[in-house]
């Protein structure tokens, strides 16, 4: 049996819902789509109309998300049975499929999200898929991803925090990686770095400020550009397909 049959059948339960701070999916649903709002929601196209698909939707939460920012023209899939039921538990229609099935159907979106999901894959595999995900992207359409940053303080945390856990990037590779994939164009934006609490948010606020001064302070004294560097615990990568 292969590692991903084995880590992805329970997945929710072994990895994406373990350990958590949260009573119930619900709370924890609510805690994601906070944490939506500051990442992605600058990033949304104005027409509400745009296709979207979601790639490994997980429990739906981000799908939830759109479809109350009144995107409702979205198709939201993942791999997991777990994630799946949970999905439908919570009324968010998640389909059980993989990938590779999806993209075959030659269906065109303005949109991809694909969030915590290109980590999951070799590099061989990545680029595939890549190439793959953005030639079904409309003229203009733009993938959107969400995936470790290995330059972050402590980036092994996340990146190597889940066994299946495959390319790690950082700002400069994930760039690279996208143009050599057909993008025409890569930006990438800072993740979320709120916590819970208002008083904890505020000194997590004055801290980072300190933490990311340090950095820059030991790219510069390593001869080093620290506009070539993101420093938060996550890349929010924003792709366009050539015209």
């Amino acid at each position: 049996m292969a590692y991903r049959d084995i880590f992805y059948k329970d997945y929710f339960q072994q990895q994406a819902g373990r350990n958590t701070l949260y009573d119930s999916l619900k709370e924890k649903l609510d805690w994601d789509q906070r944490i939506y709002a500051d990442e992605f929601l600058h990033l949304l196209p104005e027409d509400r109309s745009a296709s979207i698909l979601d790639l490994g939707a997980g429990y739906g939460s981000l799908c939830h998300w759109l479809q109350q920012k009144n995107y409702h023209n979205v198709h939201a899939i993942d791999t997991s049975p777990e994630q799946v039921k949970r999905a439908k538990e919570l009324g968010i229609p998640v389909e059980l499929c993989d990938v590779q099935t999806t993209l075959d159907r030659e269906d065109s979106y303005d949109v991809v999200f694909a969030i915590d999901f290109i980590e999951h894959f070799d590099k061989e595999e990545l680029v595939e898929l890549l190439k793959k995900i953005i030639s079904r992207l409309k003229s203009n359409g733009k993938l959107i991803l969400r995936s470790p940053n290995i330059d972050a303080p402590i980036g092994s945390f996340y990146a190597f925090g889940d066994f299946t856990h495959g390319v790690v990037l950082n700002k400069h590779s994930a760039i690279q990686l996208l143009l050599a994939c057909g993008a025409r164009k890569v930006d990438i934006h800072p993740s979320s770095l709120r916590v819970k609490g208002p008083l904890k948010n505020t000194f997590r606020k004055l801290l980072w400020i300190v933490v990311k001064a340090t950095m820059k302070v030991a790219l510069f004294a390593t001869g080093r550009r620290t506009s070539a560097v993101s420093y938060t615990p996550n890349l929010i990568i924003e792709a366009y397909k050539k015209d």
